[in-house]
Order: C-alpha cells, then structure tokens, then sequence
C-alpha cells in the first residue's frame, strides 16, 4: 500500500489529543510522537491502544517539553498537530511550541494543524485556553505557503463518546525552501 511505503521514508511527529488508532498506527510505521495528557482517564486510554509503544515516550509526555528537548539537528519532514494547541496557553503556543516546530521542520516540509475556533457546543469541562481563527493561524506563517485552509463546524462525538458541535479550524502549510 502506497501510504504504508511511504511512512518509512518520513519523518513525521504527532502532536495530538484524543483517540489513539491513528496514532497507533502510525508508531508501528517507525513515526514518531510526542503528546500533553491532560487526564487520567487520557492516560490510561493512551496506555491501553499503545501498549508498550506508550512506553517509549519516557519522560516527554508533553509536547512543548519533547520539542524542547530535541536535538538541534534534529528535523521532520511533517509536523502534525491536532486536537492540542486549543487547550494550551496562548504564549506558549506563540512563543515556544510553534517556534520550535518551525525550527525542527525540514525545507519543504509542512506543518497541518487543526485546532477549535470557537469553544464546542455544550462546553467542555475545562475551558478552551486558546482559540485560533485562520487569520489567527495565517499571522504565524508569513512567507510559508498555505496548502490548504478551511474553518467549519461539525456534530460528532468527542472522546469520551458525548455528543458535541465542533468549531474546526485546519490550516497546511509547508516552509519555503532556501
């Protein structure tokens, strides 16, 4: 399968949240992937999809931390994050996780987000830290070029099975090469 063959000739860093096949999946394909758990209840459905490939995570268990910590030669060729950046701080984002992730991304490579634009309908329990419009999201990559863009809504089913409308921001873009 082509998408299968290809996953060994990229590196690619998850940064995600919520349900864990794809992440799976992924892992067993030689990615790499770095995640904030923000529950128990996170953790153990985490533990419980990877099995010993959670294992490997170590001490980084969140995002911003394995960024950090990476070697300065260190580079992938996407960088994809999904379902995390609303519930972090804004500063953080700005100033540390989105930074660092341009740092780390090969030329050519691209970096996809999908993030909320507005809080879901009903509410989660913790609120959104940070909400992203794609001008919002646009501002951080000047002199990249956009891919792809869209801002939609959708009712679906959050991880722990509540139904909920979803204000979804996606944005692709891929650092122009030197």
């Amino acid at each position: 399968q082509p998408v299968e063959a290809e996953a060994f000739l990229l590196g690619l860093l998850l940064l995600r949240r919520g349900e864990w096949a794809q992440a799976r999946r992924l892992l067993e394909d030689g990615f790499q992937l770095a995640t904030r758990i923000h529950s128990q209840l996170e953790a153990e459905s985490m533990s419980r999809v990877l099995g010993e490939l959670y294992l490997e995570l170590g001490e980084h268990s969140r995002a911003e931390d394995y960024l950090t910590s990476l070697e300065p030669n260190k580079t992938f060729d996407i960088i994809f994050m999904q379902n995390l950046i609303q519930f972090l701080p804004k500063n953080l984002i700005l100033e540390t996780l989105l930074p660092t992730s341009k740092q780390h991304l090969k030329p050519g490579g691209l970096i996809a987000l999908r993030t909320f634009w507005r809080e879901p309908d009903p509410p989660f329990s913790e609120s959104c830290r940070s909400l992203y419009t794609l001008k919002d999201l646009e501002k951080q990559f000047k002199g990249w070029k956009i891919l792809l863009e869209r801002q939609f809504d959708y009712q679906g089913k959050d991880f722990k099975g509540l139904t909920r409308r979803f204000f979804i921001a996606d944005i692709i873009t891929q650092k122009i090469s030197l």
